[in-house]
């Protein structure tokens, strides 16, 4: 999908969550909640995004393994009932996939390499947080992170769009006529 395909009206929508989402991410981790609350805080965030953009709008791969990976985090760190880190990171990856597959048959703009791609990327951020790159331990990045994606999204359905892209948002792309083809048979 091109970069400037999908409508405006959407670009603004998922704008404005992601930045109100990055607003309350910084008010709660910076207020009440602990850093721990960070991938289910972001996953709300994207999940909100999700939403204000639609089935066909895109984000509900990286909504739902956030969201799915937070749940296990706080399933592991929150709740006595004996879940290891890992296994709450692969119960809430593993139920963010399955999610994603049920959104997907349901006509959501669910991508499974979107999924793939989330969980390997938070899993090499993981990995180097701490110790190697003590920021991604800090709620700093997340919050500039949401904003950044946000104000992209404002800036691209503020931008000025190419009359290709324009009219492959309204009436879908653009088929070329062709002579047809000559028969072998004749």
């Amino acid at each position: 999908m091109p970069v400037d395909s999908l409508p405006r009206d959407v670009r603004l929508r998922r704008g404005g969550a992601l930045l109100a989402g990055a607003a309350v991410y910084a008010l709660l981790v910076y207020g009440p909640l602990e850093f721990l609350w960070t991938p289910f805080l972001l996953g709300l965030a994207y999940l909100g995004a999700a939403t204000a953009g639609g089935r066909r709008g895109g984000m509900w791969a990286t909504a739902l393994v956030l969201t799915g990976w937070g749940i296990g985090v706080l399933m592991a760190n929150k709740l006595e009932i004996g879940v290891t880190s890992a296994d709450g990171y692969l119960i809430g990856v593993g139920a963010a996939a399955l999610a994603g597959g049920l959104l997907a048959r349901s006509g959501f703009a669910v991508d499974l390499l979107g999924i793939g791609a989330t969980a390997l990327i938070a899993g090499i951020l993981h990995t180097f947080a701490g110790d190697q790159i003590p920021a991604l331990v800090e709620p700093w990045p997340y919050v500039v992170l949401l904003g950044v994606v946000g104000a992209m999204n404002l800036a691209l359905a503020l931008a000025p769009r190419s009359s290709a892209a324009r009219s492959s948002t309204r009436t879908g792309p653009r088929s070329r006529s062709r002579a047809p083809e000559a028969s072998p048979t004749g």
